[in-house]
């Protein structure tokens, strides 16, 4: 039997989006990396992040096409940000990627999380027992690649997985 679920609840877009604000690299690293950027540089990123959530929503609500026109505005104010930051774009790609990275885990989780727990049929009641899921990683550490993935995952991804059920009770 093929059970699929044809839609994501959106709610799961704005809860992801909140995991991967809350998200920064002092979560990671323990340190407190913000205090080697001026406040400028800073501003810019809580810029270009509020860019990159419009453009996931956008592309969450109305599909890739719609949004792709977006994207490639958010990418380019991205890049132009990270040539400006000069020295420091290595940290503020870290920056941004670490969230994207929240956001994309948060988001994941959440899809998963629609799949029932227990499957009614016929009176019984099947306790999953088995998930398989096939993930590939990117090994770029291109924040431009990694958005443009994100997106894809949001605006027309799918995911698959195998699921078994238990035996009956």
């Amino acid at each position: 039997m093929q059970y699929t679920t044809l839609t994501i609840d959106p709610k799961a877009l704005d809860e992801a989006l909140k995991a991967a604000r809350k998200a920064n690299l002092s979560v990671v690293t323990g340190e407190n990396p913000n205090s080697n950027l001026d406040a400028g540089l800073r501003g810019r990123i809580s810029q270009v992040w509020d860019d990159i959530e419009n453009a996931l929503r956008k592309g969450f609500q109305l599909g890739r096409e719609k949004g792709a026109e977006l994207l490639t505005s958010v990418k380019a104010r991205l890049e132009t940000l990270l040539l400006d930051a000069k020295e420091q774009a290595s940290l503020v790609n870290q920056q941004l990627m670490v969230r994207i990275q929240a956001f994309q885990k948060d988001f994941m989780e959440r899809a998963f999380a629609q799949f029932p727990g227990i499957l009614q049929l016929n009176g019984k009641q099947y306790p999953l027992s088995k998930i398989n899921f096939t993930q590939s990683i990117s090994l770029s550490g291109s924040i431009q690649l990694s958005l443009t993935k994100v997106f894809e995952l949001v605006a027309e991804g799918e995911i698959q997985l195998s699921v078994e059920y238990g035996n009956g009770v």
